[in-house]
């Protein structure tokens, strides 16, 4: 895979997964959790991989020092992980008990039908780097681009927009919000939608329809909310940037639990356009970064007047 404009920014998940490669590679990482395995084991567990297709993503994986060949007991040559790969396989698999449901975004200017978080990422980088896209927005540094997780209670043309209930399970949003629009306007990629308590009502994130997300510093502890996704997903550098929303406390409260920054806008400088409302006259869209540095320039991509928002 060709190196993505984006690899500083997301690393160092954008750097395992470029090493790792593609699904099968992945799929190996995960059998070999349970310990070492010979070559037929892990050939009877992955269905419908070839024998010649094994030994070269083995050889690969070897390579990148993910695995190793042991001897076993009689001789039998044996695969395990290496520490390299025991580390890899759990930022690439455990994070799907922390990020909850980086959704599948269609738009051919977004990633395409994923399944996992692993393959979330790896499409939106492949994505990012798109043969002759000339990167200039505020969200593209030196042709380094960010990308930018997405609370799921803000809509996205063309994708669902849930708000951790299943009541809206299969609603489709017609329309961009502001935030949106303005985000790729500056060409910053949206890499997928985050957990977040039912109808953002809740502290904890423990109250989704769809599951519990957990604390990337400690997965059985909880990340704050509503936005925990969001601030999740940046704590466990899924996304090097998210976006929140905060009624009294929804980002500044879940960012204080996972290490990041949050940051909650004066009342109308960010478009609520888009939004799914929890208490209108309190709702702000705000930034969740790193770093106050990243906060800043997603802030000053999508805050601005805006004629479909009256308190703009």
């Amino acid at each position: 895979m060709p190196q993505p404009r984006s690899y500083k920014l997301l690393c160092p998940i954008a750097r395992a997964l470029d090493a790792v490669g593609d699904r099968w590679s992945l799929l190996i990482l995960r059998d070999l959790h349970a310990g070492p395995a010979r070559f037929a084991d892990l050939q009877k567990g992955l269905t419908g991989i070839a024998s010649n297709l094994l030994t070269e993503r083995l050889a690969h994986l070897a390579n990148e020092g993910f695995l190793e060949k042991v001897s076993g007991p009689y001789g039998i040559s044996l695969y395990q992980l290496t520490p390299v790969g025991w580390s890899t396989r759990g930022l690439l698999f455990d994070l799907a008990r922390i990020g909850g449901q980086l959704s599948p975004v269609e738009n051919p200017k977004r990633p395409g039908n994923l399944r996992t978080i692993a393959v979330t990422l790896a499409a939106a980088l492949e994505r990012a780097d798109t043969g002759g896209t000339d990167f200039r927005g505020q969200l593209a540094i030196d042709g380094e681009v960010f990308s930018i997780a997405i609370k799921d209670n803000i809509q996205i043309q063309g994708e669902t927009t849930t708000c951790g209930s299943k009541f809206l399970s299969n609603y489709v949003a017609p329309f961009d919000a502001t935030a949106i629009r303005l985000i790729e306007e500056h060409d910053g990629i949206l890499i997928g939608k985050t957990n977040l308590d039912e109808f953002a009502m809740g502290s904890s994130t423990e109250n989704s329809a769809f599951e519990t997300t957990g604390n990337p510093w400690n997965v059985e502890h909880a990340p704050g909310g509503s936005s925990g996704g969001s601030a999740a997903a940046v704590g466990a550098n899924m996304a090097p940037l998210a976006i929140g929303t905060d009624t009294g406390g929804s980002i500044r409260q879940p960012a204080s639990f996972c290490g990041v920054v949050g940051m909650k806008p004066t009342y109308g400088r960010v478009s609520r356009y888009g939004l799914v409302a929890f208490a209108s006259s309190l709702d702000q869209v705000g930034p969740m970064a790193n770093d106050v540095t990243g906060a800043a320039l997603l802030l000053e991509a999508i805050a601005g007047h805006d004629n479909r928002d009256s308190t703009s």
